[in-house]
């Protein structure tokens, strides 16, 4: 088992046309290797994930499990209906994260309530809640607690 010291970690962080990438090799305790990277270089980082990914899927390619990685992959709950096919765009976001929740054993989906995009602005309380939880999740499965 990895020790909590050990913790490796990348956060993607979309924010529309920009971004932020977190890398460190160590995320409690000190890092020899920490990056951060911000702009619109992160978003494309994103961006480009994504149809990878979802090309990978539509092909029939199997997706790599998570197995019991703790995840939690937040969906902010307010969205722009004004366009004809704006249901359709809104359902296929859903459906998509809870995809990728599923992908681990201990993946999780949630709605964050009154929450646009750019919930680092509108609600930040919800991303620092979801990465107390995380970390709350790894230190569990650590120690043996369920």
């Amino acid at each position: 088992q990895l020790p909590l010291d050990e913790l490796a970690a990348i956060c993607i962080l979309d924010a529309g046309n920009n971004g932020i990438i977190f890398k460190a090799d160590h995320v409690l305790g000190e890092s020899q290797h920490a990056h951060v990277m911000s702009g619109p270089q992160a978003h494309w980082a994103k961006l480009a994930f994504e149809r990878i990914f979802l090309e990978s899927r539509k092909r029939g390619h199997p997706v790599e499990t998570l197995g019991d990685l703790p995840l939690i992959v937040l969906t902010h709950s307010l969205w722009d209906m004004s366009d004809a096919t704006s249901e359709l765009h809104y359902q296929a976001w859903r459906q998509s994260h809870a995809q990728t929740a599923g992908f681990s054993r201990r993946g999780v989906q949630e709605m964050v309530p009154n929450s646009v995009h750019n919930m680092q602005v509108g609600n930040p309380a919800a991303i620092v809640n979801a990465v107390e939880r995380v970390l709350e999740m790894v230190k569990t499965s650590r120690d043996g607690s369920p």
